[in-house]
């Protein structure tokens, strides 16, 4: 009898398995059947308490690790949610929490986490209690901007709820209508709107550099989607249909880097981009994720939805992906609820065996 033999040969079986588990891009999904109020997850946040902050298409929902706790707007209580779909979360420095809605203007959770306040006016007396708000962003002093649909930039005081209004004639802004913005080291900022293209606001907001990204695919929107800053201070643009392009210092201009030739949208249109703390980037689109393990995109994998796979992604239509502390990556579909794929998945997995099955 050979058991010490066979008992190595099946811890030697039982770690390949784990090592090729490993291996696999594993999704965990989470839908409305799990306490999520709506299956479209537009933005993702984690708070400084380690909460998870998600902006659906019907409430803000807020998770622990087990449960949701939705919020959504009450017309009797005018410190509820000002409009129930919401596109974007911000944590400022304070650790307060944005929410930006669909035409609900913009609001701020109050400390006790039960309360919002609606920003309605600007210091100028304009009405934007509602607003669209497309993005939200934090710059160097700790201000936080709002791109809207209509009212340009809003410039928001922390700490004093004040909010100035940013437009064509105080500023070098283009148009009223913004698509994405992000500020990068140096305290520019960046404004890409829905007609492709792509500006650049040095500090006070007065000089400025037009940026017409190229369309490689014909008919295409060339919407501006995402636009990122990273480790290394680089500057990042996705686009509807013509990839993602990223910011080269030297030439002073955009530079393709990803880009599937012959493909109309799909996975072209690039729509959320993350760093994670390996350097690795994930490029969400609308046909799964494109992982680059370097800058230039040289060597990726694509993760897409697989039916026959049930830790595929749960749909191929990717809206937002985000990283936790922990370095797990979290991602937003359209009508396919929440994706959540483990940076350390648990390496032993216990089976129960039942007679006859």
């Amino acid at each position: 009898m050979r058991f010490p033999e066979l008992k190595i040969g099946l811890i030697v079986l039982l770690w390949l398995a784990v090592l090729d588990c490993r291996a696999q891009d594993v999704f965990q999904h989470l839908t409305t059947n799990d306490g999520l109020s709506h299956s479209t997850v537009m933005d993702i946040v984690q708070d400084h308490r380690g909460f998870l902050w998600l902006a659906t298409a019907d409430g803000l929902n807020r998770y622990d690790g087990e449960r949701f706790r939705t919020y959504r707007r009450s017309t009797n209580d005018a410190h509820s949610l000002s409009n129930n779909y919401v596109k974007c979360l911000l944590e400022d420095r304070l650790g307060q929490l944005w929410v930006g809605t669909n035409a609900g203007g913009v609001s701020v959770l109050d400390e006790t986490g039960d309360k919002f306040l609606r920003l309605t006016h600007c210091e100028d007396g304009s009405d934007i209690s509602a607003a669209m708000i497309n993005d939200l962003a934090l710059d160097k002093a700790g201000f936080v901007w709002a791109a809207t649909v209509g009212h340009g930039l809003l410039k928001i005081n922390p700490t004093t709820r004040q909010v100035w209004q940013i437009t064509t004639a105080n500023s070098a802004l283009p148009t009223h209508s913004l698509k994405q913005i992000c500020f990068d080291r140096d305290n520019n900022l960046w404004v890409g709107d829905q007609n492709g293209t792509v500006q650049r606001l040095r500090p006070g907001l007065k000089k400025s550099t037009l940026f017409s990204l190229p369309r490689f695919m014909p008919n295409t929107p060339g919407v501006i989607m995402t636009i990122d800053c990273d480790s290394q201070g680089r500057v990042w643009v996705g686009t509807q249909g013509n990839g993602l392009f990223r910011f080269e210092d030297d030439r002073e201009a955009f530079r393709s880097v990803f880009l599937q030739k012959g493909v109309v949208e799909g996975i072209n249109n690039a729509r959320s981009l993350y760093e994670d703390s390996d350097g690795r980037f994930w490029l969400g689109t609308d046909d799964g994720i494109i992982v680059a393990e370097d800058a230039d995109f040289l060597s990726v994998r694509h993760l897409k939805h697989d039916p026959a796979q049930i830790g595929s992604l749960s749909t191929h239509a990717t809206v937002c992906l985000r990283g936790d502390r922990q370095g797990n990556i979290w991602v937003g579909t359209w009508e396919a609820g929440l994706n959540v794929l483990f940076k350390r998945p648990d390496p032993f997995r216990v089976f129960t065996y039942r007679p006859g099955q």
